[in-house]
């Protein structure tokens, strides 16, 4: 039994399924899993509070031992090179766009880095002074 030409293609689209099919071509391209949006959405937030942290606690560092070990400012520059580029890098391709936030600005952080260089200067006077030759010298009664 053979079908009719006319029978086996429908002469017209019901209008609702036409709209439908139309929707679904317009929409496919649109994906936010593969959209530049779709990706930073999905990374990780960024911290400014880490990475001052980090940069505060190795200006400790330095302040109070750079008189013990002298190659010390010399390896952290070469550490703030590559964690310049560390970072650019953890900005790019890992963590979402940092948000704006407004505020007063950084006091606490520069009142720990001014403390820290007190005491760093006093520790590392000690430290020199108590060590050497010169001011056991001219502390002996001799």
């Amino acid at each position: 039994h053979a079908m009719d030409w006319q029978e086996a293609i429908p002469l017209e689209i019901p209008a609702k399924d036409r709209l439908e099919r139309e929707m679904e071509k317009a929409l496919r391209p649109i994906s936010f899993d593969i959209s530049e949006q779709g990706r930073e959405c999905k990374m990780g937030d960024y911290s400014t509070f880490s990475e001052f942290n980090s940069a505060v606690v190795q200006f400790g560092y330095l302040g109070y031992f750079s008189a013990a070990f002298a190659v010390a400012p010399l390896l952290a520059w070469l550490y703030n090179i590559n964690e310049v580029r560390i970072d650019a890098g953890k900005l790019i391709h890992y963590c979402k766009r940092p948000r704006v936030v407004h505020v007063k600005g950084v006091r606490v952080w520069v009142d720990a880095l001014r403390f820290i260089a007190y005491t760093g200067m006093m520790i590392n006077i000690l430290m020199l002074g108590l060590s050497s030759y010169s001011l056991r010298h001219l502390l002996s009664h001799e």
